[in-house]
């Protein structure tokens, strides 16, 4: 006879019929139940869902699990300012633009007050007017150059040039990288006792809770050895009650048949 299958409620897996009551007991004990999607698995799966499914889902600049990643627009996704090149929040970016532009700078070359919203425009016609050329400024720093190639060299290695942080995905002054790289809260690192990896910002309190697991594994343990202890402690009892008892059969029997000689 064909075995019917059925769909565990527990783990969604098919499974015999015939086996569903062993199966039904391993998976009430072993099957874990993921807090942030829902999603089950055994608990031994634990460290490869969330490598899977958490992490290549979770958004670098929020750093919360994203069901519908590919279609998340992320409120906390950096953006330049197009007149200072300072990164802002999209939320903010609007507003910072308004007072940005509007800001004044005094030219180098006329020395006339200019928004900083025409600031670029502005600066290069003043170079030709009035140095007769255009001068090669860096655009990160702002120091001039004589030359297109001189340019190129000093950006290639200006310490105001923005590094794009590959954790967090911001632009940050490359003199400022070290520091950032260290600290960025984007930054993937080892938990240092199930060795998952896990989002810096996330390791503390994951490690926290990756030790109280573990204490809480050691005190089952050694709770099921002290009722194993006392079960063995019992039946050692009962098996020596239950000698003593037999030899006193043995000797009464003795004795009986001693006599009836």
């Amino acid at each position: 006879m064909n075995d019917q299958f059925i769909i565990c409620n527990k783990c969604q897996k098919q499974i015999s019929q015939a086996n569903a009551t062993m199966h039904s007991l391993y998976c009430e004990r072993n099957t874990k139940q993921c807090e942030t999607c829902g999603q089950q698995f055994d608990v031994t799966e634990e460290e490869e869902h969330i490598q899977n499914v958490h992490l290549p889902n979770t958004c670098k600049y929020c750093h919360k699990y994203i069901k519908d990643f590919n279609n998340h627009t992320c409120a906390q996704q950096p953006h330049n300012c197009e007149y200072c090149q300072k990164q802002f929040l999209f939320s903010q970016l609007e507003e910072h633009k308004k007072k940005c532009g509007q800001l004044q700078y005094k030219c180098k070359y006329c020395e006339q007050m200019i928004f900083n919203k025409v600031k670029i425009e502005h600066t290069k016609k003043c170079q030709i007017a009035i140095l007769g050329h255009l001068e090669f400024i860096c655009k990160y720093c702002g120091e001039s150059l004589i030359s297109n190639q001189l340019l190129s060299e000093h950006e290639s290695i200006c310490q105001f040039k923005p590094f794009e942080c590959p954790y967090c995905q911001f632009y940050i002054d490359e003199i400022d990288k070290e520091d950032h790289l260290y600290y960025c809260g984007s930054r993937t690192a080892e938990c240092a006792y199930c060795k998952a990896k896990l989002i810096l910002s996330q390791k503390v309190e994951h490690q926290l809770e990756c030790v109280r697991r573990c204490l809480m594994a050691k005190y089952n343990l050694k709770k099921q050895e002290s009722v194993n202890k006392v079960e063995l402690t019992k039946q050692c009892d009962e098996f020596e009650e239950d000698y003593e008892a037999y030899m006193q059969q043995v000797e009464d029997q003795d004795y009986e048949n001693y006599y009836d000689q």
